[in-house]
């Protein structure tokens, strides 16, 4: 048989001295192995990245714009892949890694820490310096009044009970020369003095309930604060457009903003 152009045709040629009815399984035969063939050459061309990440837990990735993972090793085909790298309270990291034909490539490294992680944490050491100012001071400065009021209290209560004494011996007194003592210089001396820890009594008295009312206002002042919060901007940047796998051999598209806010 002839072609237009007066070549044998190249089906018949492949298959001259074959019935036509047993020509079929030799195609088949055929495209079997040229199927094994392609797979075993894309076989022979893939490799392995074995990760150790800092941080070692919680970090993910996604490959070549795509697929979103959280493994530790992945068997990819040989050549360059994009990966990018984020684990919470660190950077997104962008790397491309060169996949080795038939070879475990150990691929180390650290996340670093996102700069909305560092200002969260001065944030937090601020807040704790304001725990000193708002609860520990006022609350040692109350303490300070309300020992310094009954250091007076108790000054106050043994000028007191000196003076009753000093008028209990007078009224019972047989002594003219003790009771001219009594008379002229005892009992007004601790007159005078019960008349001064009285005096200071009532002003550390005073001081104490005004710095008790600061303490207070100052204390719950500290209590209603805002307290600071964490933004992962980072998070939100590596959140794309990636492909999720799920465990029934399906995925999930995941969509998300990119917000370049750094």
């Amino acid at each position: 048989m002839r072609t237009r152009n007066g070549n044998k045709d190249a089906r018949v040629r492949g298959c001259e001295g074959i019935p036509p009815h047993d020509r079929t399984p030799v195609r088949m035969g055929v495209l079997a192995y040229l199927l094994f063939l392609t797979i075993l050459s894309t076989a022979q061309s893939a490799g392995k990245l074995r990760f150790s990440i800092d941080p070692p837990t919680g970090y993910q990735f996604v490959l070549d714009h795509k697929f979103r993972m959280a493994q530790q090793e992945v068997e990819l085909s040989a050549g360059p892949h994009h990966f990018s790298f984020w684990a919470p309270q660190r950077m997104v990291t962008d790397t491309t890694l060169i996949v080795m034909t038939n070879s475990i490539r150990e691929v180390r490294l650290r996340l670093p820490f996102s700069n909305d992680f560092r200002l969260h944490e001065q944030a937090l050491r601020a807040d704790k310096r304001k725990v000193w100012t708002g609860v520990v001071l006022p609350a040692v400065l109350t303490a300070g009044a309300v020992g310094a009021t009954v250091g007076t209290f108790i000054g106050y209560k043994r000028a007191h009970d000196r003076l009753v004494d000093d008028r209990a011996a007078y009224t019972n007194g047989s002594d003219p020369g003790a009771l001219a003592s009594l008379r002229s210089d005892v009992i007004p001396r601790h007159k005078d003095e019960f008349r001064a820890r009285s005096g200071m009594f009532l002003v550390t008295a005073g001081v104490s309930a005004l710095v008790a009312a600061g303490s207070a206002w100052l204390i719950v002042r500290h209590a209603e604060r805002d307290r600071p919060k964490f933004f992962d901007s980072e998070k939100v940047k590596f959140d794309g457009l990636v492909w999720l796998p799920s465990s029934e051999q399906q995925g999930v598209w995941m969509a998300g903003l990119h917000l370049d806010i750094r």
